[in-house]
């Protein structure tokens, strides 16, 4: 009896070690894009500390130190998360999507790579979700960053558009770049590999959603679909 308690306490404290070491591989994968946007906005902000009007600069300064103060408590707030959630509220996809955008083209720029495209993004008014705000913006991240990472050297375009179709809210990356066919049957049949497209997929299925991937002509175009709030 002893033995048999033995064991399973082995194999509950070895659970606990592979949980935590995943919980920290989600946040180190979650930290990179913002780190680099952050070091953007703050160079930026220094760079306007050095003007000699600083009352004419005064919105745009404090719009880059909101944005680095925003970002700094999240990351704060990931790091110190028991696991990598947050309640659910209604949230403007929208907005929140604009938001994710603006800081992950922030670090395509800090990355130096010129050879991207970034299209300004078409966002229609209140497409209200209800979801996690920091699971959300997680799969922007994610999304984003698969997407960049696409584009080849050679030069292409990165776009988003959110707009609403029947009873779904709708979140669309276009990128230059082709995802293989055998990883878009694998997302179909539920057998998601890399770390970023398995953080998107369970999103997606805990909220209800879908994702559809096609791919062709050179161009990649990712659309999330999760319920309207109504």
């Amino acid at each position: 009896m002893n033995e048999e308690i033995d064991l399973l306490t082995f194999f509950g404290k070895e659970a606990m070690k592979a949980l935590r070491l995943e919980l920290l591989d989600d946040i180190m994968h979650d930290f990179k894009n913002p780190a680099i946007a952050i070091t953007g906005f703050a160079t930026r902000a220094r760079n306007l500390m050095e003007s000699e009007d600083l009352e004419g600069i005064r919105n745009k300064l404090v719009t880059y130190l909101d944005i680095i103060l925003k970002e700094t408590i999240r990351m704060q707030d990931m790091a110190m998360a028991t696991r990598l959630e947050g309640r659910e509220e209604v949230l403007d996809l929208g907005e929140i999507a604009e938001e994710r955008f603006r800081l992950n083209e922030e670090a395509v720029r800090q990355s130096w790579r010129k050879y991207i495209r970034i299209e300004p993004p078409e966002i229609e008014e209140e497409i209200l979700v209800y979801c996690s705000r920091f699971g959300l913006e997680r799969v922007l991240d994610n999304l984003m960053n698969n997407a960049v990472n696409a584009i080849p050297k050679q030069g292409g375009v990165l776009a988003m558009r959110c707009y609403e179709e029947g009873a779904m809210a709708c979140l669309e990356i276009r990128n230059t770049g082709e995802i293989p066919e055998e990883k878009i049957d694998q997302v179909k049949k539920g057998e998601v590999s890399g770390r970023g497209l398995n953080i998107i997929y369970r999103f997606v299925q805990g909220n209800h959603g879908k994702i559809h991937i096609q791919t062709e002509d050179g161009q990649t175009e990712v659309i999330i679909k999760l319920p309207l709030f109504k």
